[in-house]
């Protein structure tokens, strides 16, 4: 695991909530860390995507593709990645989202 844990998941914990401003905020003071590794590992190594699919937190999920923190194909410890938390929820326009944005259905 990267060298801050606690910064990883108050930023998991932030887009969890669904608060977008305080997770803007929060990436902006800790953008190094973040952009190197932003997994969590007491949650399955999720990235911030997946757990923002997971819930359907739609304006999360365009905030995140946009500003590109972790591959959209990247997967957890089980290999599930962000558009398979979106199905499995059954998130339509967080599926569609994804699509968009070049996810991988394989």
């Amino acid at each position: 695991m990267d060298s801050q844990p606690n910064e990883i998941e108050t930023f998991h914990y932030l887009v969890e909530q669904g608060n977008i401003r305080e997770a803007k905020l929060f990436y902006e003071q800790h953008i190094s860390l973040l952009k190197r590794n932003c997994r969590n590992q007491w949650d399955m190594y999720k990235t911030p995507l997946m757990v923002v699919c997971e819930y359907g937190y739609e304006d999360l999920v365009d905030w995140l593709l946009e500003i590109d923190i972790s591959d959209i194909d990247a997967g957890d410890f089980l290999g599930d990645t962000a558009l398979m938390y979106a199905v499995a929820t059954v998130h339509k326009n967080v599926v569609m989202k994804l699509l968009e944005h070049g996810a991988n259905v394989n």
